[in-house]
């Protein structure tokens, strides 16, 4: 038995993805967009984050609003390369004032491995300024 998909499961596979496409465009959509992400971003079930995760990723004009909660969670070990992409897609969003002001506040009480990831944050807003360096 061939562990290669078949045809029939292949032609599967791009339906159920073009039906999940004309789904993330009707989220899109809605006005109560950001309300709902942030709901699934701080709840309990990992499905509903990993998809806000990437609807953030793939819709960045959310971001600025969800920032603190992205923030807080590339500062934990199961969910830091998810909420650093999805920062680092929204850059251009992303005012560096309020990335400083929403990354001052995890310097003080973070370790150095926080310290490394902030710096990442940081560097990748150009919210310099929010880990004391001055950009020429």
């Amino acid at each position: 038995m061939s562990s290669e998909p078949s045809t029939g499961e292949w032609q599967s596979l791009v339906a159920a993805e073009q039906e999940v496409s004309k789904l993330r465009e009707a989220i899109y959509r809605i006005p109560h967009r950001a309300e709902l992400l942030a709901n699934a971003v701080s709840g309990s079930s990992v499905w509903d984050r990993n998809v806000a995760m990437r609807f953030i990723r793939e819709f960045p004009e959310d971001t600025p609003q969800l920032l603190d909660q992205l923030v807080d969670l590339a500062l934990s070990t199961g969910w830091a390369r998810e909420s650093i992409e999805a920062i680092r897609a929204a850059r251009s969003e992303i005012d560096p004032t309020r990335m400083t002001g929403t990354v001052e506040p995890f310097l003080t009480d973070g370790d150095a491995e926080d310290h490394l990831r902030l710096a990442e944050l940081t560097a990748q807003t150009d919210a310099w300024q929010a880990v004391g360096v001055e950009r020429r």
